[in-house]
């Protein structure tokens, strides 16, 4: 699949599964931005892409915070073009007995992975709109779906994000 001309945004795309994603969509031709709160990996992932001819370039910041997705999002357009891909990948994960989780815990879990797949795709549909072409992947669980003991929070957020899928995708 060509994706020549595409301008994508991975976010957690300094290791993992985001720097695989990151990498594939430079093969397949997309100006890769990556987007991470981990500098030096997303410099590496940003290396890799450039050893083979790609282009890309790494943002530092909190994808679950909207003025620091402002200035990621703005700096890219900048630098790569309009957003037509976001991947939002970024988030974290956590046991813990469900009688034990405070609601600090529950809210940090929720803020990084619903809110900020929920204000990543806000702050970068216009651009899709204007294109008249845009893509939004949503990385869950399927946590989301069985449950998982000791992961009350981290299902329900992951249970967040393909209700927010759904939503979108209508």
């Amino acid at each position: 699949m060509s994706l020549e001309g595409k301008v994508a945004v991975v976010t957690g795309g300094a290791s993992g599964i985001g720097r695989a994603i990151c990498l594939q969509l430079a093969r397949d031709g997309a100006a890769v931005s990556v987007w991470d709160l981990n500098a030096e990996g997303a410099d590496e992932t940003v290396a890799m892409i450039t050893e083979f001819g790609g282009r890309a370039i790494a943002c530092v910041g909190n994808a679950a915070a909207a003025d620091e997705i402002a200035t990621s999002a703005q700096r890219t357009r900048n630098e790569l073009g309009p957003i037509t891909i976001l991947v939002n990948n970024a988030g974290i994960t956590g046991f813990c007995r469900f009688e034990d989780i405070t609601e600090d815990m529950l809210n940090r879990m929720l803020q990084i992975n619903i809110n900020g797949p929920f204000l990543c795709s806000q702050a970068l549909i216009p651009d899709m709109l204007s294109a008249g072409w845009g893509r939004i992947v949503n990385i869950s669980s399927s946590s989301a779906q069985t449950g998982a003991a000791s992961m009350a929070h981290y299902a329900t957020s992951k249970g967040g994000v393909i209700a927010l899928t759904e939503t979108l995708a209508k």
